[in-house]
């Protein structure tokens, strides 16, 4: 009576440790990832739009009540520089790793003037001077990550004129290599 719990027990245990180590691999060996999905249809230097899961390969869990953009970093060409100009409606623009999991957001309420101006830097990369008219300085030592801004519709009418705004929101290379 005891072997057969021993077994069960060492069976219990195997799977448990099967199941942990199969969902701690997934994020890691995911090949349809939210970095890749972007990467594959962002374009340098600007922020793409990006829509809700639908038929035709959009990202599913992103709220319909929001236009969302995305941009790609890769801080080994150099700080990655961010430009949102000032919108009259709430939004949040939020940093992520290679890995999706989220570092640093900025929202409409802590963006001075209403508008962001942001740099991406790599702290072992030495001191970078943070250019003038720079208000805020996100670090990371993940040399590849994407930008997320996502923009308010208060209703379906006002849509267009939110995309537009979001359009010209820059992410670029600012070329300054560390010291």
């Amino acid at each position: 009576m005891t072997r057969a719990l021993l077994f069960i027990a060492a069976g219990a245990l195997f799977g448990l440790i099967t199941h942990v180590v199969t969902l701690l691999a997934i994020p890691v060996n995911a090949t349809q990832d939210a970095f890749s999905r972007i990467a594959s249809i962002a374009e340098p230097g600007r922020f793409i739009e990006i829509g809700p899961g639908d038929a035709d390969g959009g990202f599913a869990g992103l709220d319909p009540t929001f236009v969302h953009a995305a941009c790609i970093y890769d801080l080994s060409m150099g700080p990655a520089a961010i430009r949102v100009p000032e919108l009259p409606f709430y939004f949040t623009v939020s940093f992520y790793d290679r890995l999706a999991r989220p570092f640093f957001v900025i929202n409409d309420r802590v963006a001075i003037g209403g508008a962001v101006e942001a740099i991406v830097v790599d702290p072992s990369e030495g001191l970078i001077p943070t250019p003038a008219g720079v208000g805020t300085r996100v670090e990371t030592r993940e040399r590849l990550g994407f930008i997320l801004l996502r923009g308010a519709v208060a209703n379906p009418s006002e849509r267009g004129r939110v995309r537009d705004q979001i359009a010209q929101a820059t992410c670029q290379p600012t070329g300054l290599a560390g010291q």
